[in-house]
């Protein structure tokens, strides 16, 4: 009896310091966030996209954005995308103006074809190579009027991991920054060499 007592008494400790491990890291966690919130960002899982759509009705002005295509042109065509898309051309029917940068490996018909649609809705496309731009300009983002930046985040592996929404005037100044860099590189669509 003895030995299941202290057996017992063992595992609750056990247990218990798990509990404690498992609470501070959720305290920490939430710490982390609070300070995100306060310092006006948030990070969210990247199927959470009610903050990208409501800054897309909400933009009055403008919206900067890039595409890098090895990982965006196949969510443009999924449900989500086209209701993206949609939310768009509602923006452009408000007189809102947008500029996509697409950043692409190649030039191939998925992409082209992508770059014509936004082309003939009114969106100011651009494009440049990846081999053409410094790693740091390799970003997948958007701008509303140089306020607000909801950027990707991925992971090493290139996948989009998670959402990160910032309405920091001074991270829209550096990301804004960013895409000036990245539209010097850029060719108009008219000049860009389609296959």
């Amino acid at each position: 009896n003895v030995r299941l007592i202290a057996a017992a008494a063992q595992r609750h400790r056990d247990e218990a310091a798990y509990l404690r491990r498992a609470l501070d890291e959720r305290l920490s966690d939430q710490q982390h966030w609070l300070h995100q919130l306060n310092s006006g960002v948030i990070e969210v899982d990247s199927d959470d996209t009610a903050l990208l759509f409501e800054w897309t009705a909400q933009a009055r002005r403008r919206i900067r954005t890039t595409l890098v295509t090895y990982s965006d042109v196949y969510w443009w065509r999924s449900r989500t995308g086209r209701l993206f898309w949609q939310a768009n051309r509602d923006a452009l029917a408000r007189g809102v103006a947008i500029e996509r940068t697409f950043v692409y490996e190649a030039l191939t018909p998925p992409v082209v074809a992508l770059m014509r649609e936004h082309d003939a809705a009114g969106v100011r496309v651009y494009g440049v190579g990846i081999a053409d731009i410094r790693p740091d300009l390799l970003v997948d983002l958007c701008v509303f009027d140089e306020e607000r930046v909801h950027e990707v985040v991925f992971s090493s592996g290139g996948n989009a991991m998670a959402y990160r929404y910032s309405h920091d005037r001074e991270r829209a100044a550096l990301l804004t920054g960013k895409l000036d860099r990245l539209g010097g590189l850029a060719l108009p669509f008219s000049e860009l060499p389609l296959p």
